[in-house]
């Protein structure tokens, strides 16, 4: 008895999913986002997102343009990923359109703009010191509709806000209605959980805690420094495999500002020079000798500064020299090559002007050798074109 192979192939319609499911982002922010796929044959995938500048109307909505998105993977026979980085500026609908023989199919979520980076939320505080002027803001989304001005309340002791070294302030933007707690040159005692609450209770919305934590202050103090040596020699003759880079990393309380500085004065525009965003690095490449000096890192807060040094020698050495020469010799060869067809052509010049004449000498000469009395001037002249020919 023969076997009989049977392959059963479903096609079936797109299903895409959008993650991670966001619901709100700050302004601004750049925000990735994955399409997931589950379909056969495979999908093509699009995205969209259309601004709402009036939400929750609809009027005025504008598509905003997608620049970085395309990348496509493939996870299996039936599932496709289609990743987006997408910078959001307003609220609107991000949508991702994904189409195959049978059917195009599309997931769409809503994106909602807040200052606080969700619908109720206490933004965070890098770090305090001692002395600090702080504000600790608190936000709820525009969006949701409030009816009166007092949205949210501190938990603060009165006694605090009459002295006027602490204060709230009330602010509402585009996106959010924001309370902002004011707290003027922070102490220890000032150490604690803050609460921040919303009024309307119909809202459904639970208080936000904000745990501030007060450092003692401290002067800033490089840690890491890469130059090992008070001097470093760049050879600009020879090849190099990396840039220079300087690296600068330091501590302190409050967070120190790092500068970086050449010959002691502030860094000259260059387009060699490179600074990390953290300002923690300074990249250094297509050096010249001008280049040369003493490069500082240094570090400051209120409570001190700190600072390291290394003096950069840029020598160009004998390949600027030779490149010179090579310059040089290349312009001598093409004056001379100049100069010799000048020459050339004066001479062919002076050849022609002398040819020319004695031309003209023989010429008179075999005139005045033709004539003969007894013609007349008629047969002279035939006798004349006949000797020129």
């Amino acid at each position: 008895m023969s076997e009989i192979n049977l392959h059963l192939t479903i096609d079936a319609s797109p299903v895409p999913k959008i993650i991670p499911s966001l619901t709100y982002v700050a302004p601004g922010q750049s925000t990735n986002f994955l399409c997931m796929t589950v379909s056969h044959p495979l999908a093509n995938v699009t995205w969209s997102y259309m601004e709402l500048p009036n939400y929750p109307s609809l009027n005025g909505n504008r598509s905003a343009s997608l620049l970085d998105f395309g990348e496509f993977t493939n996870h299996d026979a039936v599932t496709s990923v289609s990743h987006l980085n997408i910078k959001i500026n307003d609220t609107g609908h991000l949508t991702c359109r994904s189409c195959n023989y049978i059917s195009c199919v599309e997931d769409t979520k809503l994106i909602s703009v807040s200052d606080v980076n969700a619908s109720f939320a206490i933004m965070p505080l890098e770090s305090v010191a001692e002395g600090d002027s702080i504000n600790i803001t608190c936000g709820i989304s525009s969006y949701l509709n409030f009816s009166s001005d007092e949205i949210l309340k501190w938990n603060v002791n009165r006694s605090d806000l009459e002295t006027g070294r602490m204060r709230v302030l009330k602010k509402k933007t585009k996106f959010t209605h924001l309370s902002i707690l004011q707290i003027n040159r922070v102490t220890r005692s000032d150490d604690g959980i803050y609460i921040c609450d919303v009024l309307n209770k119909s809202k459904g919305f639970k208080p936000q805690a904000y745990n501030l934590s007060v450092a003692a202050g401290r002067k800033p103090k490089i840690y890491e420094w890469n130059m090992n040596t008070s001097q470093l020699v760049i050879d600009t003759g020879k090849k190099r495999k990396d840039d220079v880079i300087l690296i600068c990393l330091a501590d302190g309380m409050p967070k120190p500002e790092i500068t970086w500085l050449k010959d002691n004065k502030s860094l000259p525009k260059h387009n060699g020079y490179k600074i990390s965003q953290d300002k923690s690095e300074l990249q250094m490449r297509y050096l010249l000798e001008q280049d040369s000096g003493r490069y500082t890192c240094r570090v400051v807060n209120r409570f001190g500064s700190d600072e390291r040094s290394v003096d950069v020698v840029v020598n160009e050495g004998q390949s600027h020299i030779i490149h010179l020469g090579l310059i040089c010799g290349l312009v001598i060869i093409i004056v001379i090559i100049i100069a010799c067809m000048g020459l050339k052509a004066n001479r062919k010049r002076l050849w022609s002007k002398k040819l020319l004449k004695a031309g003209s000498v023989y010429f008179v000469k075999k005139t005045v050798e033709c004539r003969d009395p007894k013609l007349n001037i008629d047969d002279q002249a035939k006798l004349l074109s006949e000797d020129k020919k």
